[in-house]
């Protein structure tokens, strides 16, 4: 489902963060479980989300996050 444009007067692409998710998941991924440290395996291009941080595998077993907020 993609993202709708805002509007005048919207400030956020969407309804919600599962339609934003959504979204991302047709141009990323694929999503996977929440890695547990910065060294958990993964392969780079997976991506995660949990508790207001997105996970993404930049190489090998190599794991940076996000936290995301308004602005």
């Amino acid at each position: 489902m993609p993202l709708v444009k805002p509007t005048v007067g919207q400030t956020a692409w969407g309804t919600s963060l599962n339609t934003a998710l959504d979204y991302l998941d047709t141009k990323v991924g694929p999503w996977v479980a929440v890695p547990a440290t910065a060294t958990s395996t993964g392969v780079a291009g997976q991506v995660a989300y949990a508790s207001g941080f997105l996970y993404v595998c930049v190489a090998t077993n190599t794991w940076r996050r996000t936290a995301l907020t308004s602005w």
